[in-house]
């Protein structure tokens, strides 16, 4: 470890013209505005242990990066919005009431969850005056955990993706918070748009996104 260098990567190599790494510069460099890096919090003593786990994120930075990169440029994501994701708490549970399969219930939420965290730090952060409300927060923290515990009925023991998603509930607010920062300071078309324009949001990030590709220095 001791003959180990950091070396200074040119921004231009390390985006590579690819939406994932686009995102993933932004919100590693909104997480240390945030004070939330990471290894916050993240004991080497104790190295193993599931408590440190939870508290070291780079599967969370691959999941929330992935997860942006697809909203952008990917129609299954767009085709899981429009199968699973409903405007209220009940409109989800009438989806998945009398439904056996776990599978489709783990999606329902684990969807809804991906889209409350999005509509929350992305796009509703433009409305004049607008913080996530509770009751918003609260149920993105339980569609995550109940899809966490299905994915973990599905599996019959403990996956790479059911830490993600059990991380994603219990540091909702975190990464809504890390997000809306992102959005604010490191994306900066999104102040051209506007929460009305959701419908067709995804198509103007994207190009977007390559304007700003373009204009950068190589």
């Amino acid at each position: 470890m001791d003959n180990f260098q950091y070396c200074a990567v040119p921004f231009k190599a390390i985006v590579k013209d690819t939406f994932f790494n686009f995102f993933m510069v932004r919100w590693l460099l909104a997480r240390e505005e945030a004070g939330m890096e990471s290894d916050h919090g993240f004991v080497p003593q104790i190295k193993g242990l599931r408590m440190n786990d939870m508290a070291f994120d780079e599967d969370v930075n691959v999941y929330i990066s992935g997860l942006l990169s697809g909203a952008t440029k990917s129609a299954v994501f767009h085709q899981r919005l429009a199968r699973y994701v409903r405007g209220t708490e009940l409109g989800v549970h009438k989806l998945v009431d009398d439904v056996r399969d776990r599978a489709f219930k783990f999606m329902v939420y684990r969807t809804n969850a991906d889209h409350i965290l999005l509509r929350l730090g992305v796009f509703d952060h433009f409305r004049e005056n607008f913080t996530g409300t509770f009751a918003d927060i609260t149920r993105g923290k339980r569609y995550y955990a109940f899809a966490a515990g299905y994915l973990g009925e599905i599996n019959g023991r403990r996956s790479a993706l059911q830490d993600v998603i059990e991380k994603m509930s219990v540091r909702f607010d975190d990464y809504y918070e890390i997000l809306s920062t992102m959005t604010r300071k490191y994306i900066e078309f999104m102040q051209q748009l506007t929460a009305s324009d959701e419908a067709g949001i995804y198509r103007g990030v994207k190009r977007a996104i390559k304007q700003m590709r373009q204009a950068e220095p190589d």
